[in-house]
């Protein structure tokens, strides 16, 4: 019961910051790429089981701390630069090239990408929704 309501409620806020793909504001866009890992985090410790406690440390550790990042330098070319919306940010790429470089490094990181600490709490993740049979947590429910 417990780890259906985790469940459903970090699916919700991952929904949430799912509906910012739209938007053309900076800061809403990093608002809900914050709603969508924190949603993904949720969902990893909603199992309960041993691989489901290994990846949402791991997601804590590696997401939390990309996405700590990726927000931090984001803010500060945005407010360097004063950058509001999305379209001001073309010319990044040629002008700071090295800021760039970090920033799709980080993204690549909440991504999930292989060679990541992210990709392997994601395979944990599947591998504990196909093999658990006892939570850690909750016990059997």
């Amino acid at each position: 019961m417990v780890t259906n309501i985790i469940a459903g409620v970090s699916l919700l806020v991952t929904l949430l910051g799912a509906i910012g793909i739209r938007e053309k504001s900076v800061k809403r866009r990093m608002l809900a790429l914050s709603f969508a890992t924190v949603g993904n985090i949720g969902l990893a410790f909603a199992q309960t089981g041993e691989y489901g406690l290994i990846c949402g440390f791991q997601q804590v550790l590696f997401r939390g701390f990309g996405l700590i990042l990726f927000l931090l330098l984001m803010s500060s070319v945005c407010k360097k630069n004063e950058v509001a919306m999305l379209e001001d940010l073309n010319g990044v790429r040629r002008f700071m090239p090295y800021t760039y470089a970090l920033l799709a490094l980080l993204a690549m990181i909440l991504i999930g990408i292989p060679g990541t600490g992210t990709f392997t709490s994601v395979m944990y993740v599947q591998i504990g929704y196909m093999f658990v049979e006892k939570g850690v947590i909750l016990g059997n429910e």
